[in-house]
């Protein structure tokens, strides 16, 4: 997700959730369809977002039983385009009758254009804060998470709390894959996609989300940098892979593309 490169106003960890909330939640209502109409299907193509898909679809979790269904869980799923479409068509192409596509995100308006880009899976979209959903469901239920270019619109001193949460709902062996921009900044941008929108984001590097998801007891498995050019500007995005051990965790092992 772009942000502008002119000058930001720098916000400190006092700044009040309420007002990040409400500001991301305005940015997205004006930034929802230009972005929409930004975006391609090139995500559905890196390597590592195919890697992780196949990861899920080899998953069997063990005393799952055959009548329930368990989320594959999109974090800040935005319009749903065009990971909706991929996760679900590929739960189907793959048959497994487990699993079940659950896009959340903070703005209304995503969630209607998810709905209309997806009218069959209108129900599987729900507007919800990402952290305050993860505390909300039980305890190893889960089959799988991604979050793409979504978590930095959560304040960073709440970082910790989301995989924190996200590690004990994720059912064992079961895989995370989100993004981060390079660098570690907090602030907020007065010229959002372009289109003068104010903004927040927040973040700490790459390597902080490495070293501090392993000390809550992920396994990494892959990063991945990718750098493009989005709505005239030049971007950076880490990839990074990771999975809940299983009950016989194997030794962990991590590279880049």
């Amino acid at each position: 997700m772009m942000f502008s490169s002119s000058p930001s106003q720098s916000i400190g960890s006092g700044f009040a959730s309420n007002e990040v909330m409400n500001m991301v939640r305005v940015g997205w209502a004006q930034g929802a369809v230009p972005y929409r109409r930004a975006k391609d299907e090139s995500l559905i193509r890196i390597p590592v977002v195919k890697q992780w898909a196949e990861l899920m679809m080899q998953f069997r979790p063990a005393g799952v039983s055959p009548r329930a269904m368990y989320p594959v869980l999109d974090l800040g799923c935005g319009s749903g385009f065009p990971l909706a479409g991929y996760i679900s068509n590929t739960l189907e192409e793959r048959k497994y009758a487990t699993a079940i596509y659950k896009g959340i995100d903070l703005s209304d308006e995503m969630i209607e254009l998810a709905r209309e880009e997806y009218p069959a899976m209108a129900e599987s979209f729900e507007v919800c804060e990402m952290l305050d959903y993860c505390k909300a469901q039980p305890t190893n239920s889960i089959c799988g998470a991604i979050a793409v270019s979504s978590i930095y619109h959560l304040p960073r001193s709440q970082h910790v709390e989301l995989f924190g949460q996200l590690f004990r709902i994720l059912k064992r062996g079961a895989p995370l894959l989100f993004t981060v921009p390079h660098g570690s900044d907090e602030g907020c941008s007065e010229d959002f996609l372009g289109e003068g929108i104010k903004m927040y984001w927040s973040h700490f590097s790459p390597l902080w989300y490495e070293i501090t998801l392993q000390e809550l007891g992920y396994e990494l498995l892959t990063k991945f940098k990718e750098d493009k050019v989005f709505l005239g500007e030049r971007e950076t995005t880490w990839f990074l892979l990771f999975r809940i051990p299983d009950d016989d965790p194997v030794s962990s092992s991590s590279f880049t593309y």
